[in-house]
């Protein structure tokens, strides 16, 4: 049986801004595996962990004026993007940038730790993973632009990984690094470099990658290594061929997600422990009072067709009931994070 590993993606998402030295630490302590970063270029060719090639949506730099006058409009994958980028600073100036919270509408708690942390390395960020104990789930942004200006992410990232072995930390070939892209050419370029990591190669439902010619095959079906004509969306008819994932081949198992735990009102019902099966008639009489009689037993609590039926409803113990292992689970996060406080 597969272990399950948990990913931090940036993170701890949510409790602190992405990719800041407070969110991987934080991840640690919440019980992640590994943290998942994205990494783009600066000027100067030191790898930058932000979520994109514009920092003006996760730094505070619309409010430096002294960098004002590197705002503008560049084209990134083919589509017009403005604000600043970090091609066009040096790591110097990046550095001293604070990170902000993305998305502070949807996550107001981590947004009032903005201007907190500052913006980190890929260095720095193999430094806190090594002393957390974390592995590392890299994403290579935008590699096809970085590689037109004449930043290839598959060298800077060779070079930053040489720097952390000779600083006593060899993640290539140490099993903990894996590398991801959207864009296949980058994942073989890093192997051609002797990068010795597993290589994920991440796909969307619709377009083209950006490493493929315009009006190419579909990203799909260049994982599959087949033609097109045009970029179209494929038809659910292609997708099930092209990834059994989505609909396995014929002669294939299914694999279906799990329904809900629906237990029946009738009698027989040995999924419950003698003391719950006792009260099961008061559970059933409660409903049949109610107007509409008994609908379903949804997790083991009784749902009328109509109004709740009062009194106590029945919830059976043990994996049947997952709010109970959801608070448990959150406790006992907050005694971890509490102990190490």
């Amino acid at each position: 049986m597969t272990d399950t590993r948990l990913i931090a993606h940036r993170g701890a998402s949510g409790w602190a801004p992405e990719h800041t030295e407070t969110a991987i630490r934080l991840a640690a302590r919440l019980g992640a595996d590994a943290v998942e970063p994205d990494l783009v270029a600066s000027r100067d060719g030191v790898l930058v962990v932000r979520h994109d090639v514009e920092l003006g949506e996760t730094t505070d730099i619309a409010d430096r004026p002294e960098l004002a006058d590197r705002r503008t409009t560049r084209a990134v994958d083919g589509h017009e993007v403005t604000g600043w980028f970090a091609q066009d600073l040096d790591w110097a100036e990046i550095a001293t940038l604070r990170a902000r919270e993305r998305l502070p509408l949807l996550r107001p708690l981590s947004a009032t730790r903005d201007g907190r942390d500052p913006v980190l390395r890929l260095e720095d960020l193999l430094r806190i993973a090594d002393e957390e104990g974390l592995d590392v789930v890299a994403e290579l942004k935008h590699a096809a632009h970085h590689e037109a200006i004449g930043l290839p992410l598959d060298a800077l990232l060779a070079e930053a990984l040489a720097g952390a072995a000779r600083a006593g930390t060899a993640w290539s070939g140490s099993g903990r690094l894996v590398l991801e892209s959207f864009e296949e050419s980058a994942l073989h370029r890093c192997r051609e470099r002797g990068i010795d990591a597993r290589l994920v190669y991440l796909m969307g439902r619709e377009g083209a990658a950006a490493d493929l010619p315009a009006g190419g095959p579909s990203l799909r079906r260049a994982a599959r290594g087949c033609g097109a004509r045009g970029a179209r969306r494929p038809r659910r008819r292609d997708l099930g061929r092209q990834d059994g994932a989505l609909r396995p081949r014929r002669g294939q198992p299914r694999h279906r997600r799990p329904r809900r735990a629906r237990l029946s009102c009738g009698p027989g019902n040995d999924r419950l422990d003698p003391a719950a099966r006792e009260r099961l008639p008061r559970v059933r009489a409660a409903a049949r009072r109610a107007p509409g009689g008994v609908g379903r037993l949804d997790d083991g609590v009784a749902h009328a067709r109509g109004p709740r039926p009062r009194g106590r409803l029945l919830r059976p113990p043990g994996p049947l009931a997952p709010h109970r292992l959801i608070a448990e689970a959150r406790a006992a996060a907050a005694r971890r994070v509490g102990g190490r406080a």
